[in-house]
């Protein structure tokens, strides 16, 4: 059985009336009574739920309760839409149960972290479209060197095989989501008052996940040092931080407060456009490639905020691209949005394919399927990609 969300100590610290409703008991009885869902629905969904019971456990639910995770969203919501997206994740959990690498998918599907479980709940989805079309499947199959890809469609020694590298992009980095909990975590807010200090200084770059836990032990070293110290102290960490402290009773303090030493904190300025972010997961998720197969990226981009270029002028960037990548085949871009009328819809938009399929109204899944300018659109990857993408022919049979 893979590991999956948080481990049962966790529980302990769950509120009695939070673990009455957490529970895969909770939620068979609410889709069972449920008004709103027709009855194939209701009937898929039931037996949906006891597949992901049996792989992610009793003590699950509790342990992700109110956390974005795919699965989780539905134990406490129980909107039509958000029922038919847990069942298309257990539906394709039951059916590559078979397929080499299952389990470790699964254990990600389960996480707490929202960023390990989307991307293996996207990886999940995609590979279940290639199963359905009778193709051949592996999970983290291995390409070159010590990479990986997230999916293979076909056998190792096939010409056709195909490559698949998933990953979903969130609207800002994930260190960026919080710029006050991050400085925080550096410099605990609930410290300050106890050891009697003013501070000032700045970020100058945000610092990696594996540099935060050093950092704070040595901030709250030299921040305990100040404390029993005089005059003005400085910690400097070339590059990634200043930081300097005074004890307030000090008499250099108001002086320091007027040289605008201390007083002030600053935190970090993020870059964070979405184009560029596209790009990057583009040329990320490319070498993750063999140089010598076929590849097929699908990447659910970050939200554009209201401000999404022209499709015509994403579609002409992202093939300027591809031209750059001779073993990437095909690019799909891959998101859900609420539409109305919310209808299945299939159409050609300069030299792409723009598919969408109804999840339940009015959410409808989205796919952008572009293919690399210079392969030819009998080319069997091509054809395999997009088959899986687009259930249908290349741009050329549009």
């Amino acid at each position: 059985m893979p590991r999956t969300g948080r481990n049962d100590k966790s529980l302990r610290r769950v509120p009695p009336e939070v673990l009455a409703e957490a529970s895969w008991e909770h939620l068979r009885q609410r889709i069972h009574d449920h008004d709103g869902l027709d009855h194939d629905l209701r009937r898929r969904a039931l037996i949906a739920l006891g597949v992901l019971r049996s792989v992610l456990g009793e003590t699950w639910p509790p342990g992700v309760y109110g956390r974005r995770n795919g699965v989780a969203e539905c134990l406490s919501n129980y909107a039509p839409h958000a029922i038919a997206s847990m069942t298309r994740i257990g539906e394709a959990l039951g059916d590559l149960r078979p397929v080499n690498g299952w389990v470790k998918v699964v254990g990600r599907v389960g996480s707490s972290a929202e960023n390990e479980s989307s991307g293996a709940i996207a990886e999940i989805l995609v590979a279940h479209r290639a199963w359905r079309l009778g193709f051949p499947l592996s999970f983290d199959p291995p390409t070159e060197g010590a990479r990986h890809a997230d999916v293979r469609v076909g056998q190792a020694d096939d010409p056709a095989t195909l490559y698949i590298e998933v990953c979903v992009k969130e609207p800002l980095p994930e260190i960026a989501r919080s710029t006050e909990a991050l400085k925080h975590s550096v410099i605990p807010m609930f410290d300050e008052p106890s050891l009697n200090l003013a501070k000032g200084g700045a970020f100058e770059r945000a610092p990696e996940a594996s540099e935060i836990g050093p950092l704070a032990q040595r901030v709250k070293a030299f921040m305990t040092d100040a404390a029993a110290s005089q005059g003005i102290q400085t910690l400097s960490v070339p590059g990634l931080l200043e930081l300097r402290a005074i004890r307030f009773d000090e008499p250099g303090y108001q002086e320091a407060v007027v040289a605008r030493l201390v007083g002030d904190f600053r935190g970090i300025v993020f870059q964070h456009s979405p184009y560029s972010r596209l790009m990057s997961a583009v040329h990320s998720k490319a070498a993750q490639l063999p140089s010598s197969g076929a590849g097929l990226l699908v990447i659910s981009p970050p939200s554009f905020l209201g401000q999404p270029p022209p499709i015509e002028q994403l579609v002409a960037a992202l093939r300027a691209e591809l031209t750059r990548m001779p073993h990437v085949v095909a690019l799909a871009l891959m998101w859900r949005q609420l539409r109305l009328p919310a209808e299945a819809r299939r159409e050609a938009v300069s030299e792409s394919l723009l598919i969408q399929e109804v999840v339940h109204p009015p959410v409808v899944e989205r796919v952008l399927f572009i293919p690399h300018p210079a392969v030819a659109s009998t080319n069997e990857p091509l054809a395999r990609a997009c088959a899986i993408m687009c259930g249908g022919p290349t741009v050329a049979g549009a």
